[in-house]
């Protein structure tokens, strides 16, 4: 805890601090600072001209750390109180922050009989992750002969082209219990965000599964370079993010001879 060297006179006046008791953040906001969230309201106490100064005051907190990647912390200037923390990546739910007061007096060293202790509630709300995927090495290339997969036959279908794919943050074990948010129960979406392409008759999509299809225009040959992202079902609510980094692969149609 931090102490401050408020002194005061001598005086009858009760000591009653104002606090704020709720506050609201998201797992993204970084550090938070909380400039004026506690007023000891000295200036209401009445200094005697002659009085003695004796008061000092000190103050410290107590919270949940699994909650905070910066335990928070309590500075008093003045008669106003700062508090600071940091949030750990990931982590939401609701806890309190218990803040205590108390004051001292210099000439006995011993407490006085001024005392405050209040909670804050701090309401720390989850924002979607991005999800994120990447492609097997052997299938960044795709090659396949005109017509091949036409409409009039089997599509193209290629099982197995997503290697890796990542709803959002894993969970972390050291968190609070139950409140990890639970992106990996999402739904994901792939979708072609470049690269169609008048070689294909039903362009080419990605299924919840991984699996690539698409059919080819007869007579077509050449080559296309294919984007696709994959999408959450998180939203973008308080500045989340549902929509991975691009990633690409080719197909290339080889010509064939037709029969004159």
């Amino acid at each position: 805890f931090l102490t401050v060297a408020m002194m005061i006179y001598d005086n009858a006046s009760p000591f009653s601090p104002t606090m704020t008791l709720a506050h609201t953040v998201t797992e993204n906001d970084g550090r938070v600072i909380l400039t004026g969230f506690l007023d000891l309201q000295l200036s209401a106490i009445t200094q005697g001209f002659l009085g003695e100064i004796y008061k000092v005051y000190s103050g410290n907190v107590s919270a949940h750390g699994e909650y905070f990647e910066e335990f928070p912390a309590l500075s008093l200037l003045h008669d106003q109180g700062t508090l600071s923390f940091k949030v750990r990546p990931y982590a939401f739910g609701v806890t309190n922050i218990v803040v205590n007061i108390w004051g001292r007096d210099t000439r006995t060293n011993t407490l006085t009989a001024d005392h405050f202790s209040a909670a804050l509630a701090l309401t720390i709300n989850p924002v979607n992750q991005p999800p994120a995927f990447s492609l097997s090495p052997s299938h960044t290339s795709i090659t396949v002969l005109e017509d091949q997969f036409t409409a009039s036959g089997s599509p193209f279908t290629l099982s197995g082209l997503i290697a890796t794919l990542t709803l959002g943050p894993p969970i972390n074990a050291s968190g609070p219990a139950g409140e990890d948010w639970p992106e990996a129960e999402q739904l994901a979406t792939y979708t072609l965000a470049a690269g169609a392409s008048r070689l294909f008759a039903s362009q080419p999509a990605i299924n919840a599964a991984g699996a690539l299809f698409f059919t080819q225009v007869p007579d077509l040959n050449g080559a296309a370079t294919l984007t696709f992202t994959v999408s959450d079902s998180g939203g973008l609510a308080r500045g989340g993010q549902d929509t991975s980094p691009p990633r690409s692969l080719t197909v290339v149609v080889t010509p064939v001879n037709d029969p004159p």
